[in-house]
């Protein structure tokens, strides 16, 4: 790997627009899973006064419980962005786990809530599940996780400039296309 590490994205940074605008030099190896989680919304986020709740990684040990997501390529010295933009020492803290991607065991970086910030009566923003369901649709994950993403129950944003401009994330527009086709740097 040495200048680019593997990042395993699971939420909002599924979608590829989303991560792109933090990490411009991401690229998709493909889609992955962790077992022994499970997906919960239930990560606390205060944004000017407003809380809801966001992704998490919840370790359950459960053998039955997998989440899925994109394993990621990104640049060594994106790192930092990567680990402000998810806040990491402010809700999130940043683990190595492993994933499997095509049957085999990657080790990978992603975020987890951190306990003291998890709060089960959360409900995600509108606009949230509209970017991290259209990231699962974007990367074909599985068609009943995918049904399962979009039926979580959210609440609209009070803030609605906010919430259009991550609805306009969420639906791509034509941003995305020339995303996926610039040249790495």
């Amino acid at each position: 790997m040495g200048r680019f590490f593997r990042y395993f994205a699971y939420g909002s940074n599924m979608h590829p627009l989303r991560l792109g605008l933090r990490t411009p030099t991401c690229r998709a190896l493909g889609t992955a899973s962790i077992a022994r989680h499970s997906l919960r919304f239930h990560k606390r986020s205060d944004t000017h006064g407003h809380v809801s709740g966001k992704c998490d990684a919840f370790y359950t040990g459960r053998a039955g419980d997998v989440i899925y997501g994109v394993l990621y390529e990104v640049h060594v010295r994106e790192r930092r962005h990567l680990d402000e933009a998810e806040g990491a020492g402010g809700g999130y803290h940043g683990v190595d786990l492993s994933v499997t991607l095509a049957g085999e065991a990657r080790e990978a970086y992603t975020f987890v809530a951190d306990t003291d910030w998890i709060d089960e009566s959360l409900s995600p923003y509108d606009w949230y599940v509209a970017i991290v369901s259209s990231g699962a649709r974007i990367h074909g994950l599985p068609m009943e996780y995918q049904a399962r993403l979009r039926s979580i129950p959210s609440v609209s944003d009070p803030d609605r400039e906010r919430a259009a401009h991550h609805f306009e994330i969420a639906r791509g527009t034509g941003k995305i296309r020339p995303f996926f086709r610039r040249p790495r740097g």
